[in-house]
């Protein structure tokens, strides 16, 4: 193969910089002699050797001139025209092959990350089109937003696209970093140092997922530990005050945040339930940072709904919601019966 795909064990120090949060932990893990599933990063020079054939660099540039950044609707027109430049612009020779053989050394349980968005890749899916499409979610309205109020260049960045081996255990557990955790040796002899082993790596609390597969000892996952704060109350439930139709069986309970344009998605909290008129106000990349959503619009066949659901709470067709929900305020979903009730618990 080229250098188009990096295996996180052999990336060099000078790509780690390139790395999403996660993929740098699993960098340090590896590093630590932690063994994890095959990791591989996309290389940087595939994004640049894209955005600078047949001069599509030149023409994002004009397109992203003509945008008013406050205007929605002028966000959305040159986001489609960048997606349409880059559809119709080749990847780079080589890739599709070094695409097609990785996907044959990692077999069939394997998906593609990118944001934190988990793709699989089912039999006869053609991963160097799965990976182009990340590529032009780069350019999604909110990204495009997000990027010119902080002064980002898109050329001077590379997406973080990795593509993994997915590792199906035949035990797993979790381990809590950072606090004084119990660890049962029955699953694997050496489990109590493994934990005093990561409790040093991430002395900020990590939930890693750990998985044993034929014998070998698996770090599957890491994220930041978000703790349920202590200082709230324990709010009574009440009145049933919107209704609509559920993406997500979840009940979720957050803070109120209303987003009529792009400026509000400031300042946002994990603890926030976002609301808003349209699904393209909330950009795909912030699902991991919030409790869930509520969105106006009836959203029938819009596929970013599902997309953008994963892993926590969320309604569509919710009529008047921004209207009728209040800033700031304590509200539960219940995605099982599509109600959101005003109170509810942390």
């Amino acid at each position: 193969m080229n250098n188009f795909f990096l295996n996180i064990e052999k990336t060099e120090e000078k790509y780690s910089k390139n790395l999403n949060e996660e993929l740098k932990k699993l960098f340090k893990l590896k590093k630590a002699s932690f063994s994890i599933p095959d990791v591989y990063m996309l290389s940087p020079e595939v994004y640049q050797k894209l955005i600078n054939t047949s001069f599509l660099s030149s023409r994002i540039n004009g397109l992203i001139s003509t945008i008013h950044f406050e205007n929605q609707a002028s966000l959305a027109q040159a986001s489609t025209h960048i997606k349409n430049e880059i559809l119709k612009t080749m990847l780079p020779d080589g890739f599709t092959n070094d695409s097609k053989n990785l996907q044959k050394k990692l077999g069939t349980n394997m998906y593609l990350d990118f944001n934190n968005k988990k793709v699989y890749l089912k039999k006869g899916d053609d991963l160097a089109e799965k990976i182009k499409q990340s590529i032009i979610d780069f350019f999604e309205p909110g990204m495009l937003y997000y990027r010119f109020k902080n002064k980002i260049d898109y050329q001077k960045i590379t997406p973080a696209i990795s593509v993994r081996k997915e590792i199906l255990p035949d035990v797993f557990g979790k381990i809590l970093t950072g606090t004084k955790n119990s660890a049962n040796n029955k699953y694997h002899p050496h489990l109590e140092k493994i934990v005093k082993k990561l409790n040093i790596l991430f002395p900020i609390p990590h939930q890693v997922t750990w998985g044993i597969k034929e014998g070998i000892f698996y770090i599957l996952s890491i994220k930041p530990h978000i703790p349920t704060p202590k200082t709230k109350m324990q709010i009574k439930r009440k009145t049933i005050l919107i209704t609509g139709k559920t993406i997500s069986n979840r009940i979720t309970t957050g803070i109120a945040k209303i987003i009529k344009n792009f400026n509000d998605l400031k300042d946002i909290k994990k603890e926030n339930i976002l609301i808003a008129k349209s699904l393209d106000l909330l950009p795909k990349n912030i699902r991991q940072k919030i409790s869930g959503f509520i969105i106006e619009e009836d959203s029938k066949i819009h596929t970013g709904v599902f997309d953008f659901h994963h892993g926590i709470s969320g309604i569509i067709n919710a009529k008047n919601a921004t209207r009728i929900l209040k800033e700031g305020k304590i509200i539960t979903i219940n995605g099982k019966k599509a109600h959101v009730h005003s109170g509810g618990f942390f």
